[in-house]
């Protein structure tokens, strides 16, 4: 099961998110109908939401208009065709028995850019991002920020974003690879280009794909459903959970006054720890508060562990919770800090003494250190008084198991489906860092995932541009070794089987410690050059050097290349690789075959054992070889998590990993 993320910041009121009943008269529609919109130019664009059944709805725009009536159900769509229309800003007009009124809208080119975090990484933190933001202002350039959030109901249909304007103000919330790819398409092909941003960090590919896709695959559909079943029995097993801790803990608690007296000899410890000791207790801390940091009022959080707060005090005065409601036992697994109101001028400048009053039921119970407002947490040495203690003899109830992760098609229901079937030129993607470990089952979950979308959004095939994984870790010099990105590398090339799909390979921008390179404008560009050869129709290189043949030639192994665009080319290896530019780290590079034109290269004989090989271009062919294998029979190329290589075309596109054996894999028995 993934585990990545917590379930808990996913839970989400479906009341607040769908759109409302259709027994309301007026016109309603998704979030994506906004202001400052860009619309896709096509001769096909759809407009959409709901209102009362058989209400009549015209919509205008650009010119040009189309009337319906809302079905049964409220729902209605207008396609209006706008393959003609100008860049505007125009205002869309939807009129009903209301009529909502849009502004500043665009025509012209809109990709869904979507993912985890990499593609969601901000311009504000990427190497050139200062220079992009401090330029002027952009106004046919725009994002449209899907707001993160994932649930297994009913998928949404109204979802929740904003439309950015490009400007300085704006732009350090636009993703690093997305603004780059727009740039690219606004320097090459003009007019509005807009990304509807859609990502989520730590996430994996079957969450953002439909619950009716899940279950069409023979090995996830089957552990996906326990996986919902399990997510929606969950709220009621928790419910019973706290009834449970409830009554067991009041039968435990004596009355006991805040200022009993203290029963054994204080102790020191340190925040945080494990207290082994049951019963109440008093925790105390002296510590130092800056100057004037007690001028405002602040806040203290006190972590919730498994037991009752009762008393919070500073310097002797008896604080108060922000939320009364959060006052008694908090049971194992609740994670909501109390929060304790510090008045202004209750902190001292200087010296001060924390005193917290627990009551724990149990042995071992884990304490986290409290934190004042925005301040270090107040860990380290504090007192404690053991001022009754408790013997535990009626076992603590047992809290159910609870579903960890993100479970699948909760992305698709919540930030997916309230697109569709929004006009889109096509879709840049960003993802499959989570999916590492199961790379062998990305091979079907990922095309799955393509075809999924293009089914939903009614378009055919509409364009699919993906980011191979970057380099990443710490460099090791095993040749040819298992590797799980390796493999996940490899997952991501064999989607290019699907038709109208390409990939941008990012195996030379990585950093080895750190998982989002920051180079995200090479990303961008090279994600834009596919677009703009393969839908714009210009004449420009769009691909590093692509495997086409393999042929053993006595104890060299021979493979051809296309996509060579003027030719292969052996780039100098550089004298060192990135550690992490976020500070600017470099470490020496060792070579792998110090003596070889081309680096990278491995070569395996009939035993399967790797060796480092020679390798040289020659035309429009790689020739390989090492004195270690006399009868080759496989070769390797950049297989690892943070492999070193050279080989380019003339047009500066690196060649993406490959292999040309089939041995059996790392992660093949690895499942959902």
């Amino acid at each position: 099961m993934p585990n990545s993320v917590s379930l808990r910041a996913f839970t989400v009121a479906l009341c607040g998110c769908g759109l409302l009943a259709s027994a309301r008269a007026d016109v309603k529609m998704p979030a994506i109908f906004s202001d400052h919109m860009v619309l896709q130019q096509a001769a096909a664009v759809p407009v959409w939401g709901k209102a009362a059944a058989g209400e009549a709805v015209t919509v205008s725009v650009a010119g040009q208009s189309g009337q319906t009536v809302a079905a049964g159900d409220g729902r209605w769509r207008v396609t209006l065709d706008l393959a003609n229309a100008g860049a505007g800003p125009h205002t869309l007009t939807v009129s009903g028995n209301n009529t909502v009124t849009i502004s500043d809208v665009l025509v012209g080119q809109v990709w869904l850019a979507a993912g985890q975090s990499n593609m969601e990484f901000t311009l504000k933190n990427v190497i050139g991002g200062a220079e992009a933001i401090a330029a002027p202002a952009e106004p046919l350039l725009r994002q449209y920020f899907v707001t993160r959030n994932g649930w297994f109901k009913p998928p949404a249909e109204e979802g929740a974003g904003r439309w950015l304007v490009a400007s300085p103000e704006t732009l350090p919330q636009f993703s690093g690879v997305g603004y780059f790819f727009a740039k690219a398409l606004r320097e090459r092909v003009g007019g509005p280009v807009a990304v509807i941003l859609s990502a989520f960090g730590g996430t994996q590919v079957e969450a953002w794909t439909s619950a009716e896709a899940v279950r069409s695959d023979p090995e996830v559909g089957p552990a996906a459903e326990l996986y919902w079943k399990q997510y929606a029995e969950f709220p009621a097993a928790r419910e019973q959970f706290e009834k449970d801790c409830a009554a067991w803990f009041a039968a435990l608690t004596p009355p006991v006054s805040p200022k009993s007296p203290a029963s054994s000899t204080p102790e020191t410890i340190r925040l945080p720890a494990k207290i082994n000791l049951t019963g109440e207790m008093v925790l105390e801390k002296k510590f130092d508060a800056p100057a004037g940091l007690g001028a405002e009022q602040r806040f203290l959080d006190v972590p919730s562990v498994y037991g009752e707060l009762r008393r919070v005090a500073l310097n002797g005065a008896e604080l108060q919770r922000q939320n009364p409601a959060y006052a008694g036992v908090k049971p194992i697994g609740k994670r909501e800090p109390q929060r304790f109101i510090i008045p202004a001028g209750a902190l001292a400048d200087g010296a001060n003494t924390l005193t917290l009053t627990w009551f724990l039921p149990l042995p071992d119970t884990a304490v986290p250190p409290p934190r004042i407002s925005s301040q270090p947490v107040l860990n380290g040495d504090w007192t404690l008084t053991l001022t009754r203690p408790l013997t535990v003899t009626t076992p603590a109830p047992q809290p159910p198991v609870e579903p960890e992760g993100m479970q699948a098609s909760a992305l698709f229901n919540a930030m997916i489906n309230p697109l569709i079937p929004y006009r889109i030129a096509g879709a840049i993607w960003y993802q499959g860092e989570s999916n590492g470990g199961r790379a062998w089952q990305y091979r079907r979950l990922f095309p799955l995932m393509i075809n999924d979308w293009r089914a939903h959004w009614g378009q055919g095939d509409f364009p699919f541009y993906f980011v191979q994984l970057a380099n990443f870790t710490e460099k090791r010099f095993l040749a040819g070794e298992q590797d799980e990105w390796a493999e996940l590398r490899e997952a991501q090339a064999l989607t290019l089987s699907l038709p109208n799909t390409g990939m941008a390979t990012a195996i030379d921008v990585g950093e080895a410690r750190d998982l989002h390179p920051r180079d995200k404008r090479t990303i961008g560009d090279r994600l834009a050059a596919i677009a703009l050869a393969n839908v714009y129709g210009q004449k420009v290189s769009f691909s590093g050097p692509t495997v086409s043949g393999v042929n053993i030639e006595g104890g060299r192994v021979r493979v051809q290349f296309t996509h060579t665009d003027g030719g292969l080319v052996a780039r100098p290896v550089p004298p060192v690789h990135v550690v992490k530019s976020l500070s600017n780290e470099t470490a020496p590079l060792t070579r792998n075959s110090p003596d070889s034109e081309l680096e990278g290269f491995a070569i395996a004989g009939a035993d399967r054992r790797w060796h480092w090989a020679d390798a040289k271009v020659d035309g429009d062919s790689v020739l390989i070889w090492s004195a270690q294998v006399p009868q080759p029979i496989a070769v390797r190329y950049l297989w690892g998590y943070n492999p070193t290589g050279n080989l380019y075309n003339a047009a500066g596109f690196p060649a993406p990993p490959f292999r040309t054996d089939d041995f059996p894999a790392l992660t093949v028995d690895r499942k959902y």
